[in-house]
């Protein structure tokens, strides 16, 4: 199974993602990913022509027109080209770092050198200098606007001067060393692919490393002002729209069209407020009793006497659509065993229609993965697309072990 890693994917989860692919994807490929026991390789239609290379895990699929990373027994990764074969290693991949502009980038590390490369242009864009020298995260991603980093710097401490004025002729005390302590930051830049540089917040070093997600850091908030001379707004109510989804991110990146007014950030007993732009507009005291909203509100009271002020959590958490996908529609798969084969069907106008015949069990598998299972405990999982059923890439010697018959 795959490894969760920080800013990564479950495998579950990837397998989920097949149903968000663009089919034009799908038939342009020349190889296709197939998976036996716990091992990966890729195949061509004709099931002949393979490319296999220890391959133990699968970092990056379905999410990408062009490639495919696997991670091998050396613990590399191995990023291959479905259209030609080309492969290229890496010894870092970590793909969905962030979405800048019109594409994906994925943090990567090759021969000791760090930089984010572009999922469908393979741009380059080097690690800012601001985190470059530092111990870093790699960049996450708040929203269309902001991305934000965590960074351990060794600051220079000011040397103490002795209080002791040293006698004449005495011979003074040696000159001691720099002495260094170690500073932890948040980093924010604004979401372009040149990375330009806003500000950085000392904060806590226990979030060094906090997960990938903005709210896991920041608190973010709405805010609703209204004067209080307007009658009208004494009576006007706030109408919660549906969150907007741009079709290329991947489904946790729901917060990418998510305003902000205000984000709160604690750091010890402190609680920094600070505005759309990050500029911090005030420092106040918090402790575990106080709540963050409470305090937020409580300052814009005071800055705005002649409102009434309405603070509201930001849009910043997944919606209650995002739980499923389907409801208690019909599955698409339909699977039958009878006489040590399996039989399998997909839906099409409300019946299901013959699709292949294999011998063993079969499981589906996020509506779009087939695991075949012989009497050895051997599995076999077939990768398919909904749009694309003409397309069954299967090694020739994988099709016959299973006998494997299209219907």
């Amino acid at each position: 199974m795959r490894k969760l890693l920080n800013f990564n994917i479950s495998l579950g989860f990837g397998l989920i993602l097949a149903l968000f692919v663009s089919n034009s994807v799908w038939a342009q490929q020349k190889y296709y990913v197939y998976q036996y026991n716990k091992t990966y390789g890729l195949t061509d239609l004709s099931g002949s022509d393979l490319i296999e290379g220890d391959f133990t895990d699968v970092e990056d699929d379905f999410t990408d027109s062009n490639f495919v990373v696997f991670e091998n027994k050396a613990q590399k990764y191995v990023l291959i080209n479905l259209k030609t074969g080309k492969q290229e290693v890496f010894d870092t991949f970590k793909p969905f770092s962030f979405y800048a502009e019109d594409e994906y980038f994925s943090f990567v590390e090759k021969n000791g050198k760090y930089y984010y490369r572009g999922r469908e242009t393979e741009k380059i864009i080097s690690v800012p200098k601001e985190l470059s020298n530092n111990y870093f995260s790699q960049i996450g991603m708040i929203n269309k606007n902001y991305l934000f980093a965590i960074s351990t710097e060794e600051v220079k401490e000011p040397v103490k001067k002795s209080k002791t004025p040293v006698k004449k002729g005495a011979i003074p005390p040696p000159t001691l060393p720099p002495s260094y302590k170690e500073k932890t930051y948040v980093y924010l830049f604004k979401n372009q692919k040149s990375l330009p540089f806003i500000k950085k917040i000392e904060i806590d070093s226990d979030h060094r490393f906090s997960s990938s997600e903005a709210n896991s850091l920041f608190t973010f908030f709405e805010v609703r002002k209204t004067p209080k001379t307007d009658k009208k707004g004494e009576v006007s109510y706030v109408t919660l729209q549906d969150r907007t989804y741009n079709p290329d991110l991947m489904p946790w990146h729901f917060a990418y069209e998510s305003p902000f007014d205000i984000a709160t950030l604690t750091v010890g007993k402190k609680l920094i407020i600070c505005d759309s732009t990050f500029k911090v507009l005030k420092t106040v005291p918090k402790s575990e009793d106080n709540d963050a909203r409470d305090l937020v509100k409580t300052y814009l009271t005071a800055a705005y006497p002649n409102d009434d002020i309405n603070v509201s959590f930001g849009n910043f958490s997944p919606s209650v659509s995002m739980g499923g996908l389907g409801g208690t529609r019909k599955s698409f798969w339909d699977v039958k065993e009878k006489d040590g084969f399996s039989e399998i069907s997909y839906l099409k106008d409300e019946q299901y229609v013959p699709y292949l015949k294999a011998k063993g069990k079969a499981e589906i598998h996020s509506n779009n993965i087939i695991e075949l299972t012989d009497e050895k405990e051997n599995s076999l999982y077939i990768y398919l697309d909904r749009a694309h059923l003409d397309v069954l890439p299967i090694p020739q010697k994988y099709s016959t072990a299973f006998q494997i018959t299209k219907l």
